[in-house]
């Protein structure tokens, strides 16, 4: 059985979804922070494949770090039908560095929304990136205002497109 991304617990609104879904098609993608795995399916019914990288400790509220895997056996559940699905069980500030640079079609960042995590994320990450491909960002609302800060720092807002609590827009739009 497929799942309908919409049964799968989460934060991301459809509208999101659809985003994403549009922006992964037939692309290589990296995510940063899957938690149970809603908008790694939404991007793999289309995307060639989904790299997910989450240490999965997050709590069910989606940011409290409980220190095991909490999401994990979720995440798996949710994505066993996609074989285009693979996980890295990481913090994305361990294995930056495993990772070719020029790459991915979309990079959706999804993680820790701290003002150092969001920073360490699109400075490590955005060079991942090929030169004509997509960056989104989950969360990007009043509620994590550190968060914000970093991404304004690095990215140019004024010309991002928004769905939801979602910003997204080509790579070449961010300052590295």
């Amino acid at each position: 059985m497929t799942w309908n991304p919409e049964d799968i617990y989460g934060y991301l609104h459809p509208d999101e979804g659809k985003v994403l879904n549009q922006m992964a098609k037939d692309g290589l993608v990296l995510e940063i922070g899957s938690f149970c795995g809603k908008s790694a399916v939404y991007m793999a019914t289309v995307a060639k494949k989904v790299i997910c990288i989450d240490p999965f400790t997050a709590n069910y509220g989606g940011q409290g770090d409980e220190g095991f895997p909490v999401t994990v056996l979720p995440f798996l559940w949710a994505t066993k039908d996609f074989k285009n699905v693979h996980s890295i069980v990481a913090k994305s500030t361990e294995v930056d560095f495993f990772i070719k640079d020029h790459i991915f079609d979309l990079l959706f960042i999804d993680g820790l929304h701290t003002y150092e995590a969001g920073k360490f994320d699109i400075l490590h990450y955005a060079q991942k990136v090929k030169a004509d491909g997509w960056i989104a960002l989950h969360d990007y609302y009043d509620a994590f205002p550190d968060y914000m800060k970093a991404i304004e720092e690095y990215v140019d807002v004024s010309k991002c497109e928004k769905a939801g609590v979602m910003i997204y827009t080509k790579i070449e739009n961010i300052r590295v």
